[in-house]
């Protein structure tokens, strides 16, 4: 279940419309060839669309850094936006709080790829932390028991002698659930 909708500095679907192309099974967005009011000299005009005009639009923007999840952003008005929210606005005419991306990928735009979503949703489908060092989310060793313990949001699954079976029975409480599928798994 979804959540609300983000409107704050998003134009309007149909202006959206007016100056980029969305492929929904590329999820690539280009520029369109602009409308010679849209800028105040003929010379701004004709530069803007031999520049611009059927080009790919946005760059690949890291929010935490090079190692964290990358997105793909583009400008508008001078207003760095989100190209997942904008293929929201783009098919459906809004924007979901939360977008999650199924694959994990956040530069994958592809219209199947990205879904809307809340927090408690969008955190069952994230890759494993770099830390991990059993390779498995929720499953950790325990020094006084001599065991792999298996755990999952905080609640006790049980003690395994063999990591593969503490992976297994963390894996089979994610799917009871309704964790992604792709949730744990290494990224990138």
């Amino acid at each position: 279940a979804t959540t609300g909708t983000v409107k704050k500095k998003y134009p309007s679907q149909e202006y959206l419309k007016s100056i980029l192309d969305y492929n929904p099974e590329t999820g690539i967005f280009t520029w369109k060839p602009r409308k010679r009011e849209m800028f105040k000299t003929e010379r701004a005009f004709k530069t803007w669309n031999s520049r611009f005009s059927g080009v790919k639009a946005g760059s690949v923007h890291y929010p935490c850094g090079v190692d964290s999840v990358s997105y793909i952003v583009i400008r508008i008005k001078n207003k760095s936006l989100k190209a997942h929210r904008l293929a929201f606005l783009y098919m459906d005419g809004s924007i979901p709080c939360e977008i999650d991306h199924d694959d994990g990928c956040g530069t994958n735009n592809k219209w199947l790829n990205i879904n809307p979503s809340n927090r408690v949703h969008n955190s069952r489908n994230l890759g494993i932390s770099r830390r991990n060092k059993s390779g498995a989310t929720g499953v950790t060793w325990d020094k006084k028991l001599n065991k792999w313990h298996a755990k999952i949001i905080n609640k006790h699954i049980g003690y395994f002698a063999d990591i593969e079976d503490a992976k297994r029975a963390r894996k089979s409480a994610e799917v009871l659930m309704g964790f992604n599928k792709n949730h744990g798994e290494k990224r990138r």
